[in-house]
């Protein structure tokens, strides 16, 4: 099977291991932001740029529409077919309801969770998926640690993945069961630096500001 897309290590550690529930009221849209970081990475959706010909600068335009080899990320594209140019804003909330379950489905498939039905309320029932493997996700854990905590300079992947914490507000909570035992402040900020410079993360994180906004 490919590699390991950074959403599907996103779903991994907002998900809780043992009950299967996923942390953070906005978790769809920061998977949404992931997948197109994803898709950004390969090169496959880009912003313009200031001064380019008939289009106003920061819009996503998707770039080549061909297959990945990744069914994740081609359902992604066929999402975003049919417009040339589109708000970052409006490019994640396209893809929000389909990361989520395209991501999880793909970490079923691979072994690593378990999909299990449970009700709520006694009638309604509502998927879970609990961690079956960990060791990739404690392996993401330790290296997000290394950059957050001790400074160590991240990989592309690894900054990406932080950023879209970030739009959360929850990369401290992610790399350290005991939040006293870290500066919460400090992980904030470098989070927070990092995701000002991945433009998908950005994105999501305005569209989580938008919606709890609404919603206060």
């Amino acid at each position: 099977m490919s590699e390991f897309l950074i959403a599907e290590d996103l779903a991994l550690l907002l998900l809780n291991d043992e009950t299967g529930w996923m942390r953070g009221q906005y978790a769809d849209i920061a998977l949404a932001g992931a997948v197109l970081t994803d898709l950004a990475l390969l090169g496959r959706v880009r912003l313009t740029e200031e001064g380019e010909q008939g289009v106003r600068p920061n819009r996503v335009v998707l770039v080549d529409d061909s297959s990945t080899d990744d069914p994740v990320l081609d359902g992604a594209l066929l999402k975003l077919i049919g417009r040339k140019v589109r708000f970052q804003q409006t490019t994640v909330q396209l893809l929000r309801s389909y990361a989520k379950r395209a991501v999880l489905a793909r970490l079923v498939e691979r072994g690593i969770l378990e999909q299990r039905e449970v009700r709520v309320f006694v009638v309604v029932p509502m998927k879970t998926y609990p961690t079956v493997d960990y060791s990739h996700e404690d392996e993401l854990r330790r290296r997000l640690f290394r950059v957050l905590v001790q400074n160590e300079e991240p990989s592309v992947r690894d900054a990406c993945l932080i950023a879209l914490l970030s739009a959360l507000n929850l990369a401290a909570k992610t790399i350290a069961d005991d939040v006293s035992t870290i500066d919460k402040r400090a992980i904030r900020q470098r989070a927070k630096q990092l995701r000002r410079q991945h433009w998908a993360a950005e994105a999501a994180y305005r569209v989580i500001q938008a919606q709890a906004a609404a919603s206060a």
